[in-house]
Protein backbone atom coordinates (compact mmCIF):
# COMPACT_ATOMS: atom_id res chain seq x y z
CA UNK A 1 0.00 0.00 0.00
CA UNK A 2 2.87 2.37 0.78
CA UNK A 3 4.30 1.95 -2.74
CA UNK A 4 0.92 2.71 -4.30
CA UNK A 5 0.53 5.75 -2.03
CA UNK A 6 3.92 7.07 -3.17
CA UNK A 7 2.81 6.72 -6.79
CA UNK A 8 -0.39 8.63 -6.07
CA UNK A 9 1.29 11.41 -4.14
CA UNK A 10 4.33 11.93 -6.36
CA UNK A 11 2.66 14.58 -8.59
CA UNK A 12 1.25 16.30 -5.51
CA UNK A 13 4.42 16.72 -3.50
CA UNK A 14 6.69 19.65 -4.17
CA UNK A 15 6.93 23.31 -3.17
CA UNK A 16 3.80 23.89 -1.11
CA UNK A 17 1.40 26.57 -2.25
CA UNK A 18 -1.15 27.88 0.21
CA UNK A 19 -4.64 29.24 -0.36
CA UNK A 20 -5.56 32.32 1.65
CA UNK A 21 -8.93 32.15 3.38
CA UNK A 22 -10.90 34.75 5.31
CA UNK A 23 -11.88 33.80 8.83
CA UNK A 24 -15.28 35.49 9.25
CA UNK A 25 -15.44 37.22 12.65
CA UNK A 26 -17.29 40.16 14.20
CA UNK A 27 -14.09 42.16 14.62
CA UNK A 28 -13.36 45.24 12.51
CA UNK A 29 -10.40 43.62 10.80
CA UNK A 30 -10.63 40.29 9.00
CA UNK A 31 -8.43 37.65 10.53
CA UNK A 32 -6.66 35.53 7.97
CA UNK A 33 -5.53 31.97 8.20
CA UNK A 34 -3.99 29.63 5.64
CA UNK A 35 -4.58 26.03 4.73
CA UNK A 36 -2.23 23.90 2.75
CA UNK A 37 -4.22 22.63 -0.22
CA UNK A 38 -1.49 20.17 -1.18
CA UNK A 39 -1.46 18.64 2.30
CA UNK A 40 -5.26 18.35 2.11
CA UNK A 41 -4.94 16.51 -1.20
CA UNK A 42 -2.29 14.17 0.17
CA UNK A 43 -4.44 13.27 3.18
CA UNK A 44 -7.46 12.72 0.92
CA UNK A 45 -5.54 10.37 -1.39
CA UNK A 46 -4.15 8.48 1.58
CA UNK A 47 -7.62 7.99 3.08
CA UNK A 48 -9.33 6.80 -0.11
CA UNK A 49 -6.48 4.35 -0.68
CA UNK A 50 -6.80 3.02 2.88
CA UNK A 51 -10.56 2.68 2.40
CA UNK A 52 -10.05 0.74 -0.83
CA UNK A 53 -7.45 -1.55 0.77
CA UNK A 54 -9.61 -2.20 3.85
CA UNK A 55 -12.75 -3.14 1.95
CA UNK A 56 -10.81 -4.97 -0.80
CA UNK A 57 -13.51 -4.52 -3.41
CA UNK A 58 -12.72 -6.48 -6.55
CA UNK A 59 -13.05 -5.02 -10.04
CA UNK A 60 -14.42 -1.70 -8.81
CA UNK A 61 -11.73 0.40 -10.49
CA UNK A 62 -12.48 3.33 -8.20
CA UNK A 63 -8.89 4.07 -7.17
CA UNK A 64 -6.34 3.69 -9.98
CA UNK A 65 -2.87 5.15 -10.35
CA UNK A 66 -2.04 6.80 -13.67
CA UNK A 67 -0.09 3.69 -14.74
CA UNK A 68 -3.01 1.40 -13.89
CA UNK A 69 -5.35 3.73 -15.77
CA UNK A 70 -3.18 3.74 -18.91
CA UNK A 71 -2.78 -0.05 -18.72
CA UNK A 72 -6.56 -0.45 -18.62
CA UNK A 73 -6.95 1.79 -21.69
CA UNK A 74 -4.40 -0.38 -23.54
CA UNK A 75 -6.27 -3.56 -22.54
CA UNK A 76 -9.60 -2.19 -23.79
CA UNK A 77 -8.05 -1.11 -27.09
CA UNK A 78 -6.45 -4.53 -27.52
CA UNK A 79 -9.79 -6.20 -26.76
CA UNK A 80 -11.57 -4.09 -29.38
CA UNK A 81 -9.11 -5.21 -32.07
CA UNK A 82 -8.95 -8.89 -31.09
CA UNK A 83 -10.69 -11.24 -33.55
CA UNK A 84 -11.14 -13.99 -30.98
CA UNK A 85 -11.69 -12.48 -27.55
CA UNK A 86 -10.71 -14.00 -24.21
CA UNK A 87 -13.12 -13.97 -21.24
CA UNK A 88 -11.11 -11.08 -19.73
CA UNK A 89 -11.38 -9.07 -22.95
CA UNK A 90 -15.13 -9.66 -23.07
CA UNK A 91 -15.42 -8.36 -19.51
CA UNK A 92 -13.37 -5.30 -20.41
CA UNK A 93 -15.58 -4.50 -23.41
CA UNK A 94 -18.75 -5.10 -21.43
CA UNK A 95 -17.72 -2.48 -18.89
CA UNK A 96 -15.48 0.04 -20.66
CA UNK A 97 -15.05 1.94 -23.91
CA UNK A 98 -12.42 4.40 -25.11
CA UNK A 99 -13.37 7.96 -25.98
CA UNK A 100 -10.78 9.59 -28.23
CA UNK A 101 -10.77 13.33 -28.96
CA UNK A 102 -7.65 14.44 -30.84
CA UNK A 103 -4.68 12.91 -29.05
CA UNK A 104 -6.58 12.52 -25.78
CA UNK A 105 -7.84 9.06 -24.82
CA UNK A 106 -10.24 8.69 -21.91
CA UNK A 107 -11.68 5.60 -20.28
CA UNK A 108 -15.48 5.72 -20.19
CA UNK A 109 -18.31 3.52 -18.93
CA UNK A 110 -20.58 1.64 -21.33
CA UNK A 111 -23.65 3.68 -20.37
CA UNK A 112 -25.51 5.70 -23.00
CA UNK A 113 -24.28 8.93 -21.38
CA UNK A 114 -20.53 9.44 -21.51
CA UNK A 115 -19.12 9.09 -18.00
CA UNK A 116 -15.34 9.14 -17.59
CA UNK A 117 -13.19 7.14 -15.21
CA UNK A 118 -10.55 9.20 -13.43
CA UNK A 119 -7.08 8.26 -12.22
CA UNK A 120 -6.79 8.81 -8.48
CA UNK A 121 -4.55 11.86 -8.94
CA UNK A 122 -7.44 13.78 -10.56
CA UNK A 123 -10.30 12.82 -8.23
CA UNK A 124 -9.58 15.44 -5.55
CA UNK A 125 -9.51 18.35 -8.02
CA UNK A 126 -12.78 17.28 -9.67
CA UNK A 127 -14.60 16.90 -6.34
CA UNK A 128 -13.25 20.23 -5.07
CA UNK A 129 -14.35 22.11 -8.21
CA UNK A 130 -17.85 20.61 -8.04
CA UNK A 131 -18.08 21.23 -4.29
CA UNK A 132 -17.30 24.93 -4.65
CA UNK A 133 -19.60 25.25 -7.69
CA UNK A 134 -22.64 24.10 -5.69
CA UNK A 135 -21.86 26.30 -2.69
CA UNK A 136 -20.31 23.61 -0.49
CA UNK A 137 -23.38 21.41 -0.85
CA UNK A 138 -23.70 18.18 1.10
CA UNK A 139 -23.15 14.55 0.19
CA UNK A 140 -26.21 13.95 -2.00
CA UNK A 141 -25.84 17.20 -3.92
CA UNK A 142 -22.16 16.60 -4.53
CA UNK A 143 -22.74 13.00 -5.62
CA UNK A 144 -25.40 14.14 -8.11
CA UNK A 145 -23.11 16.85 -9.48
CA UNK A 146 -20.07 14.60 -9.99
CA UNK A 147 -22.10 11.65 -11.32
CA UNK A 148 -23.19 13.63 -14.35
CA UNK A 149 -19.77 13.29 -15.95
CA UNK A 150 -17.68 10.81 -13.92
CA UNK A 151 -18.10 7.09 -13.20
CA UNK A 152 -15.77 6.31 -10.29
CA UNK A 153 -16.41 9.04 -7.70
CA UNK A 154 -18.06 7.20 -4.81
CA UNK A 155 -20.09 8.22 -1.77
CA UNK A 156 -17.16 7.19 0.45
CA UNK A 157 -14.83 9.58 -1.41
CA UNK A 158 -17.34 12.40 -1.05
CA UNK A 159 -17.81 11.76 2.68
CA UNK A 160 -14.04 11.81 3.19
CA UNK A 161 -13.70 15.05 1.23
CA UNK A 162 -16.52 16.83 3.11
CA UNK A 163 -15.13 15.71 6.48
CA UNK A 164 -11.86 17.49 5.59
CA UNK A 165 -13.43 20.71 4.21
CA UNK A 166 -12.96 23.59 6.66
CA UNK A 167 -15.83 25.64 5.23
CA UNK A 168 -18.26 22.74 5.62
CA UNK A 169 -17.19 22.17 9.22
CA UNK A 170 -17.91 25.84 9.98
CA UNK A 171 -21.33 25.59 8.34
CA UNK A 172 -22.38 22.73 10.60
CA UNK A 173 -25.46 23.59 12.63
CA UNK A 174 -27.83 21.92 15.04
CA UNK A 175 -30.25 19.35 13.74
CA UNK A 176 -33.34 20.85 12.16
CA UNK A 177 -36.57 20.69 14.08
CA UNK A 178 -39.50 18.70 12.78
CA UNK A 179 -42.37 20.32 10.90
CA UNK A 180 -44.57 22.10 13.46
CA UNK A 181 -47.28 23.22 11.06
CA UNK A 182 -49.15 21.73 8.13
CA UNK A 183 -47.01 21.94 4.93
CA UNK A 184 -48.29 24.25 2.20
CA UNK A 185 -48.76 22.36 -1.06
CA UNK A 186 -49.13 23.80 -4.56
CA UNK A 187 -49.14 22.28 -8.02
CA UNK A 188 -48.23 25.30 -10.14
CA UNK A 189 -45.30 27.66 -10.39
CA UNK A 190 -46.14 31.17 -9.10
CA UNK A 191 -49.06 29.90 -7.02
CA UNK A 192 -47.26 31.04 -3.89
CA UNK A 193 -43.96 32.88 -3.46
CA UNK A 194 -42.18 34.13 -0.38
CA UNK A 195 -40.00 37.14 0.25
CA UNK A 196 -37.72 38.03 3.15
CA UNK A 197 -35.09 40.60 4.02
CA UNK A 198 -31.73 39.69 5.55
CA UNK A 199 -30.21 42.42 7.68
CA UNK A 200 -26.58 43.02 6.66
CA UNK A 201 -26.13 46.41 8.41
CA UNK A 202 -23.23 45.04 10.47
CA UNK A 203 -21.39 44.30 7.20
CA UNK A 204 -22.46 47.08 4.84
CA UNK A 205 -21.06 46.82 1.33
CA UNK A 206 -20.96 49.84 -0.99
CA UNK A 207 -24.06 51.31 0.64
CA UNK A 208 -26.08 48.08 0.53
CA UNK A 209 -27.48 47.01 3.90
CA UNK A 210 -30.05 44.31 3.11
CA UNK A 211 -30.52 41.24 0.95
CA UNK A 212 -33.97 40.53 -0.44
CA UNK A 213 -34.62 36.81 -0.87
CA UNK A 214 -37.46 35.81 -3.19
CA UNK A 215 -38.40 32.14 -3.63
CA UNK A 216 -41.05 30.30 -5.62
CA UNK A 217 -42.72 27.78 -3.32
CA UNK A 218 -43.19 24.99 -5.88
CA UNK A 219 -39.84 25.00 -7.70
CA UNK A 220 -37.74 26.36 -4.78
CA UNK A 221 -36.10 28.70 -7.31
CA UNK A 222 -34.39 31.62 -5.52
CA UNK A 223 -33.77 35.22 -6.62
CA UNK A 224 -31.49 37.56 -4.63
CA UNK A 225 -31.38 41.36 -4.71
CA UNK A 226 -29.27 43.88 -2.76
CA UNK A 227 -31.06 46.80 -1.06
CA UNK A 228 -29.82 50.04 0.45
CA UNK A 229 -32.82 50.34 2.76
CA UNK A 230 -36.04 48.65 3.84
CA UNK A 231 -38.23 51.34 2.34
CA UNK A 232 -41.35 50.04 0.64
CA UNK A 233 -40.49 51.90 -2.58
CA UNK A 234 -37.14 50.11 -2.98
CA UNK A 235 -38.58 46.69 -2.16
CA UNK A 236 -41.49 47.29 -4.55
CA UNK A 237 -39.07 48.29 -7.33
CA UNK A 238 -37.15 45.01 -7.02
CA UNK A 239 -40.35 42.96 -6.81
CA UNK A 240 -41.71 44.68 -9.92
CA UNK A 241 -38.57 43.71 -11.82
CA UNK A 242 -39.08 40.06 -10.77
CA UNK A 243 -42.81 40.10 -11.56
CA UNK A 244 -42.19 41.48 -15.05
CA UNK A 245 -39.74 38.63 -15.70
CA UNK A 246 -41.49 35.63 -14.11
CA UNK A 247 -45.02 36.94 -13.59
CA UNK A 248 -46.74 37.90 -10.33
CA UNK A 249 -47.66 35.13 -7.86
CA UNK A 250 -51.20 34.48 -6.65
CA UNK A 251 -50.02 34.66 -3.04
CA UNK A 252 -46.93 36.45 -1.70
CA UNK A 253 -46.02 35.82 1.91
CA UNK A 254 -43.10 36.60 4.20
CA UNK A 255 -41.46 35.47 7.45
CA UNK A 256 -39.83 32.17 6.53
CA UNK A 257 -38.14 31.75 9.87
CA UNK A 258 -34.49 31.59 10.91
CA UNK A 259 -33.63 28.34 9.11
CA UNK A 260 -34.37 29.80 5.68
CA UNK A 261 -32.41 33.00 6.36
CA UNK A 262 -29.48 31.15 7.94
CA UNK A 263 -29.18 28.89 4.90
CA UNK A 264 -28.74 31.91 2.63
CA UNK A 265 -26.23 33.53 5.00
CA UNK A 266 -24.19 30.30 5.06
CA UNK A 267 -24.08 30.32 1.26
CA UNK A 268 -22.74 33.89 1.32
CA UNK A 269 -20.15 33.07 3.97
CA UNK A 270 -18.90 30.13 1.88
CA UNK A 271 -18.72 32.23 -1.30
CA UNK A 272 -16.81 35.05 0.43
CA UNK A 273 -14.40 32.57 1.99
CA UNK A 274 -13.71 30.81 -1.32
CA UNK A 275 -13.15 34.13 -3.12
CA UNK A 276 -11.25 35.98 -0.36
CA UNK A 277 -13.61 38.95 -0.31
CA UNK A 278 -16.07 40.71 1.97
CA UNK A 279 -17.95 42.39 -0.92
CA UNK A 280 -21.09 40.29 -0.56
CA UNK A 281 -23.12 42.49 -2.94
CA UNK A 282 -20.85 41.42 -5.82
CA UNK A 283 -21.53 37.78 -5.08
CA UNK A 284 -25.34 37.89 -5.15
CA UNK A 285 -25.66 36.49 -8.67
CA UNK A 286 -23.08 33.76 -7.96
CA UNK A 287 -24.76 32.68 -4.71
CA UNK A 288 -28.16 32.75 -6.44
CA UNK A 289 -26.85 30.35 -9.09
CA UNK A 290 -25.20 28.19 -6.42
CA UNK A 291 -28.54 27.80 -4.63
CA UNK A 292 -30.51 27.00 -7.79
CA UNK A 293 -28.01 24.58 -9.33
CA UNK A 294 -27.69 21.67 -6.84
CA UNK A 295 -30.12 18.84 -6.21
CA UNK A 296 -32.95 19.74 -3.80
CA UNK A 297 -33.17 16.98 -1.20
CA UNK A 298 -36.97 17.04 -1.02
CA UNK A 299 -37.75 17.24 -4.75
CA UNK A 300 -34.81 15.09 -5.97
CA UNK A 301 -33.91 17.56 -8.71
CA UNK A 302 -32.47 21.07 -8.90
CA UNK A 303 -34.64 24.22 -8.59
CA UNK A 304 -33.15 25.32 -11.92
CA UNK A 305 -34.44 22.20 -13.66
CA UNK A 306 -37.81 22.59 -11.96
CA UNK A 307 -38.07 26.14 -13.28
CA UNK A 308 -36.64 25.77 -16.81
CA UNK A 309 -36.95 22.04 -17.56
CA UNK A 310 -33.20 21.44 -18.17
CA UNK A 311 -30.11 21.14 -16.01
CA UNK A 312 -28.02 24.34 -15.72
CA UNK A 313 -25.14 24.59 -18.15
CA UNK A 314 -21.82 26.20 -17.31
CA UNK A 315 -20.14 26.59 -20.66
CA UNK A 316 -18.08 23.64 -21.86
CA UNK A 317 -17.45 22.29 -18.36
CA UNK A 318 -20.91 20.71 -18.41
CA UNK A 319 -20.32 19.16 -21.85
CA UNK A 320 -19.04 15.63 -22.47
CA UNK A 321 -15.64 16.92 -23.61
CA UNK A 322 -12.70 15.90 -21.38
CA UNK A 323 -11.19 18.75 -19.33
CA UNK A 324 -7.80 18.24 -21.05
CA UNK A 325 -9.43 18.93 -24.42
CA UNK A 326 -11.35 21.98 -23.17
CA UNK A 327 -8.12 23.61 -21.98
CA UNK A 328 -6.62 23.35 -25.49
CA UNK A 329 -9.57 24.93 -27.33
CA UNK A 330 -8.79 28.36 -28.82
CA UNK A 331 -11.67 29.12 -31.17
CA UNK A 332 -14.97 27.82 -32.53
CA UNK A 333 -13.23 25.73 -35.20
CA UNK A 334 -11.34 23.80 -32.52
CA UNK A 335 -14.61 23.27 -30.65
CA UNK A 336 -16.47 21.99 -33.72
CA UNK A 337 -13.61 19.61 -34.51
CA UNK A 338 -13.53 18.25 -30.95
CA UNK A 339 -17.31 17.74 -30.88
CA UNK A 340 -17.18 15.96 -34.25
CA UNK A 341 -14.45 13.61 -33.02
CA UNK A 342 -16.37 12.93 -29.80
CA UNK A 343 -19.61 12.18 -31.65
CA UNK A 344 -17.79 10.06 -34.25
CA UNK A 345 -16.18 7.91 -31.57
CA UNK A 346 -19.45 7.60 -29.69
CA UNK A 347 -21.47 6.77 -32.82
CA UNK A 348 -18.84 4.18 -33.83
CA UNK A 349 -19.20 2.55 -30.44
CA UNK A 350 -23.00 2.59 -30.74
CA UNK A 351 -22.75 1.19 -34.29
CA UNK A 352 -20.67 -1.75 -33.04
CA UNK A 353 -23.24 -2.38 -30.35
CA UNK A 354 -26.09 -2.25 -32.90
CA UNK A 355 -24.19 -4.62 -35.23
CA UNK A 356 -23.70 -7.06 -32.37
CA UNK A 357 -27.42 -6.95 -31.56
CA UNK A 358 -28.26 -7.44 -35.25
CA UNK A 359 -26.02 -10.53 -35.37
CA UNK A 360 -27.78 -11.96 -32.31
CA UNK A 361 -31.19 -11.36 -33.91
CA UNK A 362 -30.02 -12.94 -37.18
CA UNK A 363 -28.69 -16.02 -35.37
CA UNK A 364 -31.95 -16.35 -33.45
CA UNK A 365 -33.97 -16.11 -36.67
CA UNK A 366 -31.78 -18.72 -38.41
CA UNK A 367 -32.24 -21.07 -35.46
CA UNK A 368 -36.04 -20.68 -35.58
CA UNK A 369 -36.10 -21.38 -39.34
CA UNK A 370 -33.83 -24.40 -38.87
CA UNK A 371 -36.00 -25.77 -36.07
CA UNK A 372 -39.10 -25.32 -38.23
CA UNK A 373 -37.52 -27.19 -41.17
CA UNK A 374 -36.00 -29.91 -39.01
CA UNK A 375 -38.41 -30.75 -36.21
CA UNK A 376 -37.09 -33.11 -33.53
CA UNK A 377 -37.76 -36.84 -34.07
CA UNK A 378 -38.60 -39.52 -31.57
CA UNK A 379 -38.10 -43.28 -31.51
CA UNK A 380 -40.60 -44.96 -33.82
CA UNK A 381 -41.17 -41.93 -36.11
CA UNK A 382 -41.08 -42.43 -39.87
CA UNK A 383 -38.54 -40.25 -41.71
CA UNK A 384 -37.63 -39.74 -45.38
CA UNK A 385 -33.99 -39.94 -46.44
CA UNK A 386 -33.16 -38.87 -50.03
CA UNK A 387 -31.20 -41.41 -52.14
CA UNK A 388 -28.76 -39.90 -54.70
CA UNK A 389 -29.20 -40.78 -58.35
CA UNK A 390 -25.50 -41.61 -58.67
CA UNK A 391 -23.88 -43.97 -56.21
CA UNK A 392 -21.15 -41.59 -55.14
CA UNK A 393 -20.24 -40.09 -51.82
CA UNK A 394 -19.77 -36.34 -51.42
CA UNK A 395 -16.03 -36.73 -50.97
CA UNK A 396 -15.60 -38.81 -54.11
CA UNK A 397 -14.24 -37.12 -57.25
Amino acid sequence: MEEMLDLLLSPVRGPCTSLLIINMTDSDENQFETRDVRTWKERFLEKILQKEETEKKENQYNVMTRDMYNKLIAEVQEAELAAKKTPLQNRRLKRFRIIKVGETKKLSSRSELIKYYLPAEEIFDIIEAAHVAIGHGGRDRLKTETSRKYANITIDMINIFISMCETCQRKKSKKKRGVVSKPILHSEMNSRCQVDLIDMQSQQDRGFKYIMVYQDHLTKFVLLRSLQSRRAEEVAYQLTDIFLTFGAPCILHSDNGKEFVNAVINEFAAWMQDNNTTNWSKGLAFVQFMKNRPLHSGKKQSPYRDMFGIEPRVGLTTSSLPSEVIKKLNDEDDLQKAIHQLNSGNSESMTRKEEHESLKKQAKKMKLVSDALHPPVEKGDNIIIPIPDVDRAKADL
